[in-house]
């Protein structure tokens, strides 16, 4: 669960973050000069046929529906932590990396125990 949060929240930085902030929009030398040196890179490396085509892998069924837990969802936060650092975002997560420990608890209903009653 922990590392399908993650790779949730990586994945929408990036689908909410680049592409509205960024795709097809003039940036004057003004803006460009203030912006952060991780922005500038962003903007001149990200284009939109990239996002598209990373956001196709992450939704390829060799990423197995990122069921937690499972292989496709490792691969998945894998994937997005290390095109964050290669797009030169700073980590934030549990020692100095992209991801952070989530505790997962899982209830279930003990189906003989059960009932539902309606109309009385």
């Amino acid at each position: 669960m922990r590392r399908f949060l993650t790779a949730l929240v990586l994945a929408s930085l990036l689908v909410t973050t680049l592409p509205a902030t960024y795709a097809q929009r003039a940036v004057d030398k003004s803006k460009k000069a203030a912006a952060s040196v991780t922005a500038q890179r962003g903007i001149e490396t990200i284009s939109a046929n990239q996002i598209r085509d990373y956001l196709m892998f992450i939704a390829s069924d060799e990423m197995e529906g990122r069921d937690t837990p499972s292989r496709g969802l490792d691969t998945t936060a894998k994937f997005l932590a290390m095109n964050l650092a290669r797009w030169g975002f700073k980590p934030a997560g549990d020692e100095g990396s992209f991801f952070q420990r989530i505790d997962l608890q899982r209830n279930r209903a003990d189906g003989g125990q059960t009932k539902v009653e309606y109309g009385g």
